[in-house]
């Protein structure tokens, strides 16, 4: 995103994939997915995601 516009930069769309995977990554839109699937009001912490992620066997480099 550049300071005079508020559109985001999407340099990769790769039409072959479903969804939000389109323009993020698997590890990103998976993140994204957990996060929608929760209430709006709820809210999440990063650290819920984390250890739902951690649980799967997912790896998340830090």
């Amino acid at each position: 995103m550049t300071a005079e516009s508020t559109d985001p930069d999407i340099t990769t769309f790769r039409i072959d994939r479903p969804g939000i995977r389109k323009v993020l990554g698997d590890l990103e839109a998976e993140i994204m997915e957990l996060i929608w699937t929760r209430p709006a009001e709820q809210g999440v912490l990063v650290r819920a995601i984390f250890e739902q992620l951690y649980e799967t066997g997912k790896r998340i480099g830090l």
